[in-house]
């Protein structure tokens, strides 16, 4: 008999449970009950790829030693689809630029090449890195050839998804993608290809070393102190006693001075003795003291 919808009906609630339950002991990601239509198609879709008969049979499957990590790998790539796109909140990238021309005037003042390090956390397919990228080239842009010419600043990014992180790495993207952006953005930092896409230009690409990782595991994180983390709509898939260790966890990768960027209302009573809220119009920002 071959495989079909009917022979695993809708998750009931037990099922739900476990699965929601293995997958945040995985991997941090609480899905929640408006997640878990998306999860049963996802499921559904992997059970039909492999030709499992039931649910109890899948989840096996996905405890099994190194063939279940894959596997386990594969759903969750289709369950993290983070909406991004360039410039997605301006007055975010507008603190940004204003704290990476401060940086650069000090620079300036003192005669110290430091350079500004930078963390784009839950980046997704680079959109958000690539930003940040173009935010911090325009200030630059400002100052003397031989400022501007400096290695001044450095992007990490990271995100879950080994696929996101592939296609952030290829830097290519639709025109339409690229809407966001201006006519001088979009000529200055993007080439033409031949299938219809733009790619970011291999200068602007250098600065950003793209990896996957999962944020829980601790180890696998940057290890240098940031001066800046930028992250957006990333923390909402996780419980809140979870979100709190995450945000105390990225204080501690901040210099003393450092920023903490955040999506609008991504965080609530969040008390952290290090870190300060700012009062800055259209963005939730916060400050390592």
């Amino acid at each position: 008999m071959s495989w079909s919808l009917k022979v695993s009906p809708g998750l009931d609630q037990l099922q739900f449970n476990r699965w929601r339950k293995l997958l945040e002991q995985r991997t941090g990601i609480d899905l929640g009950e408006q997640l878990r239509s998306l999860l049963q198609v996802q499921i559904n879709r992997r059970m039909s790829a492999l030709g499992c008969a039931s649910y109890d049979e899948y989840y096996d499957l996905i405890q099994a030693g190194v063939g279940g990590r894959l596997e386990q790998t594969l759903l969750i790539e289709n369950l993290v689809v983070k909406e991004t796109r360039f410039y997605r909140h301006r007055p975010s990238y507008d603190f940004v630029g204003a704290q990476f021309k401060e940086f650069l005037q000090r620079s300036q003042t003192t005669g110290e090449r430091n350079c500004f390090d930078v963390w784009s956390l839950g980046c997704a397919s680079g959109e958000e890195a690539y930003s940040l990228a173009i935010c911090l080239e325009q200030q630059l842009a400002e100052f003397a050839p031989a400022v501007a010419a400096a290695d001044n600043y450095s992007i990490v990014a990271t995100d879950i998804s080994h696929r996101a992180i592939q296609r952030a790495r290829a830097g290519a993207y639709p025109l339409a993608r690229l809407a966001p952006l201006d006519e001088q953005q979009r000529q200055r930092y993007f080439d033409p290809q031949g299938d219809g896409t733009m790619r970011v230009k291999p200068a602007l690409a250098r600065k950003i070393c793209f990896s996957q990782a999962n944020i829980i595991e601790i180890n696998k994180q940057p290890s240098m102190a940031m001066d800046l983390v930028f992250t957006q709509n990333m923390l909402v898939y996780f419980r809140k006693p979870q979100r709190l260790r995450i945000l105390d966890f990225i204080a501690q990768r901040l210099n003393i001075g450092g920023h903490l960027v955040l999506g609008l209302g991504e965080v609530t009573q969040w008390h952290n003795r290090q870190m300060q809220l700012l009062d800055v119009d259209g963005a939730q920002v916060y400050r390592r003291s």
